[in-house]
């Protein structure tokens, strides 16, 4: 079973090189916020991976804590490139 979560875990982060690299070629603002988007769900998925492989749900935490920043971090980018301002 650990096998499976390495694999799981070496895709994630290829794929996420691979997101990377498209979002510095990305024409416009809004495809480099959804590769970030991306790359940090990716991030939450790796470290859920991390936890049951390690035994370890200290990561969990970390995983939940980032994922709320994320979301949070993305809807302030949306909302200050829709508007132009934050508040």
């Amino acid at each position: 079973m650990g096998l499976v979560f390495k694999l799981a875990i070496g895709t994630m982060i290829f794929t996420s090189f691979l997101c990377f690299y498209r979002g510095i070629l990305g024409p416009s603002a809004v495809d480099r916020i959804i590769v970030v988007n991306t790359i940090n769900t990716k991030v939450v998925v790796i470290l859920g991976l991390s936890s049951c492989l390690f035994d370890n749900y200290f990561y969990l935490d970390v995983a939940m804590v980032y994922a709320m920043m994320s979301f949070i971090f993305t809807i302030a980018v949306a909302k200050y490139k829709q508007k132009g301002k934050l508040f």
